[in-house]
């Protein structure tokens, strides 16, 4: 379980960190990693009081835990946190093929200007930014056995931005469909010392007959199983 903002290793969750995931960011969240999110401007807000806690040499039961709810499981349920775990599936953002076209151009030119003896220039990037997958649906499987849904749905997501750095200027109008599938936890048990191979196939709107395919590492699986046990204790 989470327990102090330091100690808790967000990094299993993140799967497109760990794996190729191709043109989706993934994420598996459990009602501890939820919350942890939840709380994360709370913990944000911790950190002074952890400091002056350090120097006066605070003991640690006596320390100020901003994540202490999360210990008591029932709490998840009836804050809304429900015992189920989460894959997220976010389309990638990325530069257009046009815009990548036009920057190497409009570069060019004017390092072409400058090397013939002409009045050389800065050249100032415009780069537009798009969606690069639209989510269909998913398929997951415990080893060769296809993972139950307990909910799945889809969500169509915009995005609309403008802004400017000293070099360049970055700007998107775009939407497309983000996914979830939720299940339970028992898929991500372990058998005697092994534990199962989770693997998902991810197809998008464009290319619905290719699938992403990828595996979770086995240190994602454990953190799964592992953020269920004050439940499991608690509903024997």
């Amino acid at each position: 379980m989470a327990a102090g903002a330091k100690k808790f290793d967000t990094k299993p969750y993140y799967v497109h960190d760990r794996t190729s995931t191709g043109k989706f960011e993934v994420v598996v969240s459990t009602p501890v990693f939820a919350a942890w999110r939840l709380y994360s401007f709370e913990v944000e807000l911790a950190k002074q009081t952890k400091k002056r806690e350090a120097k006066g040499r605070v003991s640690e039961d006596q320390a100020y835990d901003p994540l202490a709810d999360m210990r008591e499981w029932m709490r998840y349920t009836r804050g809304g946190f429900p015992p189920v775990v989460t894959f997220e599936f976010t389309p990638k953002v990325g530069e257009t093929a046009g815009s990548i076209f036009g920057n190497i151009l409009g570069a060019a030119l004017v390092g072409g200007a400058a090397a013939a003896g002409g009045r050389g220039g800065y050249y100032r990037g415009a780069h537009k930014m798009e969606f690069k997958a639209d989510f269909k649906d998913v398929r997951i499987f415990r080893d060769s056995v296809e993972v139950e849904d307990v909910a799945r749905f889809r969500a169509m997501q915009p995005m609309v931005f403008s802004k400017s750095t000293w070099s360049a200027d970055y700007f998107g109008a775009d939407q497309a469909r983000t996914g979830i599938f939720q299940c339970t936890a028992d898929w991500f048990a372990p058998q005697g010392d092994s534990w199962p191979t989770i693997r998902v196939e991810v197809t998008s709107v464009e290319k619905p007959d290719k699938p992403y395919v990828f595996n979770l590492t086995e240190a994602t699986v454990k953190r799964v199983w592992t953020d269920f046990e004050a439940y499991r204790t608690a509903n024997p």
